[in-house]
């Protein structure tokens, strides 16, 4: 499977803190996608049929009528995961906690993998 670098955000404005990871995401097999869709309620896999996420759409009631339509042609079956449904892994090589302060002398906190161990570093804001 092909790997891809990536970088997640996590913001929290009422504590001001933040995680940041960056790693090697790659695919889940399709077993493994077949198990996680298996294990989402029903509704969720309607949706994951009728829906071309992130596509732009022009009236919602559209959409609402097609997951109906499915929703009843389907009735009581067994909802086979779509084809381009899937998902992603992703294996830690930096993990950054921060916590924002008042003075901008944020406090920084950076995991990094190093030889297969976890080396704690501490970053100038």
């Amino acid at each position: 499977m092909n790997k891809k670098k990536v970088a997640l955000s996590f913001w929290w404005t009422a504590t001001e803190r933040q995680v940041r990871v960056q790693g090697d995401a790659t695919g889940i097999s399709a077993a493994q996608a077949d198990k996680y869709f298996a294990e989402r309620e029903r509704s969720a896999q309607i949706v994951s049929i009728v829906s071309e996420q992130g596509k732009e759409i022009e009236n919602i009631d559209e959409l609402n009528k097609r997951y109906r339509k499915e929703e009843d042609r389907l009735e009581e079956k067994a909802i086979k995961r779509p084809g381009n449904w899937g998902g992603f892994s992703i294996k830690p090589i930096r993990i950054e906690f921060m916590e924002f302060k008042p003075t901008r002398f944020h406090d920084r906190r950076l995991y990094e993998l190093n030889s297969g161990q976890w080396v704690l570093k501490q970053l100038q804001p």
